[in-house]
């Protein structure tokens, strides 16, 4: 990403959000979350760059928890809460407009139309037309309504002999008829 991109972004956005980004504080709130976490010169600058670019919107808040993650060699979870922490420590306003414009931002990403009405009314047409499963209880219920006698498979009915199942007839492998 060069210098071009960041600054015409940064254009983009409101006066009061650009007078934030440059006025030092993010690179404040990456010191004294690199310094609670012991992070080394390297890793401290990798943390602000990764700052930066969710401030200015090229990455999203679970991209910047991967970015994290992956950069400082941290579980998923502990990155997830260092990034939340950082957040909290962005002055009122500035959380808000983050928070609302990372929503509207994700909102266009994932859904262009918004027309959930339709994409749900399609699946459940597509779903209507799908074969029923079968399974053993559909079955059961097949046969049942043929007349067929299914007996219990419990082990105290098969023990006891409780399922008044006629006797088995024997192989017929072996006979002489």
């Amino acid at each position: 990403m060069d210098k071009q991109e960041i600054t015409n972004r940064l254009k983009q956005l409101p006066a009061d959000y650009q007078a934030f980004i440059l006025s030092g504080l993010p690179q404040e709130i990456v010191d004294t979350f690199a310094e609670a976490h012991d992070l080394d010169e390297d890793l401290q600058i990798t943390l602000e760059d990764g700052f930066t670019l969710y401030l200015l919107f090229f990455i999203t808040e679970t991209n910047f928890i991967r970015f994290v993650a992956l950069n400082l060699n941290l579980e998923t979870k502990p990155a997830g809460l260092l990034v939340k922490g950082m957040k909290l420590g962005l002055p009122k306003e500035i959380y808000t407009f983050l928070n609302e414009t990372n929503n509207l931002l994700t909102n266009q990403d994932t859904a262009p139309g918004g027309d959930f009405a339709s994409e749900i009314a399609e699946a459940e047409k597509t779903l209507e037309s799908l074969d029923n499963v079968r399974t053993m209880h559909s079955d059961q219920k097949s046969n049942s309504a043929q007349g067929e006698t299914t007996y219990p498979s419990l082990q105290a009915d098969i023990l006891t002999n409780n399922n008044s199942a006629p006797a088995p007839k024997p192989p017929r492998w072996g006979s002489e008829s």
